[in-house]
């Protein structure tokens, strides 16, 4: 069975189940809207560790900036992602404002990518499980991986307009199926 985790664009936000590209391949798809990198590597490890029926998994990394944090209020794995300094309100807000103010900046995001993308490969080669990564985010002009790992292929540029919304966003029906067309040919489906 394939495992698919991702953020909004594997969970199929603004299209109906059918078309998503998971539900097009088959298997079981733990996406969510608005997941960080952070949460992508966590949510497919906890996954894989409670359920040995799976042999294969498919990883859409999504944008670099989304990073987590712990809430200081929270129980474990509660996190405040970017979307807060936009979104949230009080408490919240202050807390994301404040990180991606002062502590936040684009090496530092490539840098928290490549570790979860190592984390991931390394992880995933120990448990001897066929995978594919893929991502929505463009790799950065002049930098490269010290983990030895190259970019994933940028399934953002394979949707191009094929998009929900004019200029881009989420993938529309013809979009899913590009991408369910990609990955079938890149693992053999």
């Amino acid at each position: 069975m394939i495992l698919f985790d991702g953020c909004s664009w594997t969970f199929g936000d603004g299209v109906d189940p059918q078309y998503r590209f998971t539900d097009l391949i088959g298997g079981v798809n733990i996406g969510e809207c608005g997941k960080s990198n952070d949460g992508i590597l966590r949510t497919t490890i906890n996954h894989l560790e409670s359920n040995d029926n799976i042999d294969t998994v498919i990883i859409q990394w999504t944008v670099n900036l989304r990073t987590e944090f712990r809430k200081p209020d929270a129980p474990a794995y509660n996190f405040i992602g970017r979307g807060a300094v936009d979104h949230a309100t009080g408490h919240r807000k202050k807390i994301a404002s404040e990180y991606y103010k002062n502590i936040y900046n684009s090496n530092h995001a490539l840098d928290n990518f490549y570790k979860n993308q190592f984390l991931m490969e390394t992880y995933l080669r120990s448990k001897n499980l066929r995978y594919y990564m893929m991502t929505i985010d463009e790799e950065p002009e002049g930098y490269g991986s010290v983990w030895g790992s190259s970019y994933p292929y940028n399934i953002r540029k394979l949707v191009g307009q094929h998009t929900l919304r004019k200029g881009g966003g989420h993938p529309n029906e013809k979009g899913h199926q590009l991408i369910s067309d990609h990955i079938r040919a890149s693992i053999n489906v």
